[in-house]
Formats: C-alpha cells, sequence, structure tokens
C-alpha cells in the first residue's frame, strides 16, 4: 500500500472531487482515478460511491479515513525527523 495513493484518498475526502484533488496535488484526474482504483484493489473494497460527478464515502471509505490519516501523518513526522538530522549533518571549523 502506497502512501502516495492514501495521501490521495483523503485529499478526495476533503475536496469531494477527482478533478479538484488532482490540480491541488499535481495530478490528472485520470492519474488520481488510478490511485483510488489501486487502493480500492488493495483494500478489497469500494472506498466512494460514484454517482454522475458525484462522488460519496462508502462505508469501508468512512472506516478508511482515520487509518488513512494516521499513516499519512505518521509518515510525514518521519519525513520530517530525518530532513532535520540531515540539515544538522556536515563539518564545523572553528577558527
Amino acid at each position: 500500500m502506497e502512501i502516495r495513493n492514501l495521501n490521495t484518498f483523503l485529499q478526495v475526502v476533503s475536496i469531494k472531487n477527482f478533478t479538484q484533488a488532482g490540480q491541488t496535488l499535481g495530478y490528472s484526474q485520470s492519474n488520481v482515478s488510478a490511485q483510488i482504483q489501486q487502493l480500492e484493489r488493495e483494500v478489497g473494497a469500494p472506498l466512494f460511491n460514484r454517482i454522475g460527478r458525484q462522488i460519496t464515502l462508502t462505508q469501508y471509505g468512512e472506516e478508511l479515513v482515520p487509518y488513512a490519516q494516521k499513516i499519512v501523518s505518521t509518515a510525514l513526522h518521519m519525513e520530517n525527523f530525518l530532513k532535520s538530522k540531515e540539515a544538522l549533518a556536515g563539518t564545523v571549523r572553528i577558527g
């Protein structure tokens, strides 16, 4: 399961629109759809009800939201932690 797909899922949940979520993330609408479909295959259940241009979360989608938020948040904290260690690396010369 890719964190990128979970992040895309959360954007779609927040915006309630695949195209606008893609614009926010810098992806095409088809890329967003492909990521959501991949995530749905991995969890084995549909995450969105798609009725025309209207989308709503399924029960599975609603249940996935808090887990996705925790995973994405933890990944972001880890990334920032590792970056802060890199920022402190280097050589200090005195004198």
